[in-house]
């Protein structure tokens, strides 16, 4: 028996020779494949997607938060590997009373690196660990920071809306790329914030992740609603939150998305991401931001000849009362129309219904 310090500070008693190890963390799991464990590891979470043969073929354990007791005492592990964010700690507590638990505590890349060590020298796999951990070095000594630093919201959750924020290692990344995070304050490391307090923060750039909310692109118009000035961008979180093998490969696509942060591309990515070309998706790209500050300077005003005032309801008798012809709703009228409806509490999609009624075909 061989006796290991986690990264928690727990001292861990586990055998010489480790033959059944249960992951409890998606990207420790693919560390470990990459580690060349192979049949040692018998157990995984059903988030666990890598490798897919693993995902296929492994026992699964339930999930990161909710671990099933029984299926990982039937598989009576020498070793199981968590994470101090990523688990609940109830049943990381409930299971260091029958097993061997090794925990991981990351927040950055260093402590990232320390960890894929420490797995190595805890597994007999020492030198394939250093060899990753020199491989993920390299890449990132050679990630060239975006040139102008610019600030950025991360989001990862929907209803309510959160961010990763302050002494996460979302957070880490974003500032290795050069981004400075706008909820990088506070002690809430995914703080909870609502529309409004998005629009005051008001990023340069607003990054959707893929996990853990499975962000797609009818959410790049909601935020365009709110920021009509920041390219709203879809990525794969697992590159900026997964901290196992998979970072040696981070630098490379941190760098792919450069481009678009800086502008340089001639259709931004939440541009060429957002509603289809109707007539309305139309006018949002071309005058949304026009509209929305048109809107907010001088209250709810639609515009066709003359500010007229107006509230979310009874937009057609508004319009017909005050002698604006439905053929005047074009051009920047229209988008002052459209950041109207917004700021009085319309949704995108109550906005997308009215323009496609027969009155404004």
């Amino acid at each position: 028996m061989s006796i290991f310090t986690d990264q928690m500070g727990h001292q861990v008693e586990v055998p010489d020779q480790l033959q059944r190890i249960i992951s409890l963390v998606p990207s420790q799991t693919e560390l470990l494949y990459d580690l060349g464990l192979g049949e040692r590891v018998v157990g995984i979470t059903k988030f666990c997607i890598h490798p897919e043969s693993w995902f296929k073929t492994k026992h699964r354990m339930g999930g990161t938060k909710k671990v099933d007791m029984g299926k990982v005492r039937a598989l009576k592990p020498d070793l199981i590997i968590g994470n101090k964010e990523e688990n609940a700690k109830k049943d990381i507590e409930e299971l260091a009373k029958e097993f061997p638990v090794w925990m991981s505590d990351v927040r950055d890349l260093p402590s990232a690196l320390d960890m894929i060590q420490r797995i190595g020298a805890l597994t007999g796999t020492q030198e394939k660990a250093e060899n990753l951990r020199s491989g993920i070095d390299a890449a990132f000594a050679g990630l060239r920071k975006h040139e102008e630093p610019r600030t950025v919201a991360y989001l990862i959750w929907r209803e309510p809306f959160m961010a990763a924020g302050q002494g996460t290692f979302v957070n880490d990344m974003l500032e290795r790329c050069g981004l400075m995070n706008v909820f990088d304050e506070g002690d809430a490391r995914y703080p909870e914030f609502s529309v409004q307090d998005l629009a005051e923060a008001d990023p340069e750039i607003v990054l959707l992740s893929s996990e853990p909310y499975p962000f797609t692109e009818k959410h790049i118009a909601e935020i365009n609603m709110i920021l009509p000035s920041a390219p709203v961008q879809l990525v794969d979180g697992e590159f900026f939150s997964w901290y196992g093998s998979r970072l040696e490969h981070a630098p490379a696509y941190f760098e792919r998305l450069f481009p678009v942060w800086a502008g340089d591309r001639e259709v931004p990515g939440y541009f060429c991401h957002a509603l289809p070309m109707s007539r309305i998706s139309l006018s949002i790209t071309l005058f949304l931001t026009l509209a929305i500050v048109q809107a907010q300077r001088v209250g709810l005003v639609l515009s066709g000849g003359g500010a007229v005032g107006m509230t979310h309801i009874g937009v057609m008798q508004a319009l017909e009362e005050n002698d604006i012809p439905i053929d005047y709703i074009t051009g920047s009228s229209m988008g002052a129309l459209v950041g109207a409806l917004y700021v009085s509490g319309w949704s995108p999609w109550e906005i997308d219904s009215l323009f496609r009624t027969e009155q404004f075909r």
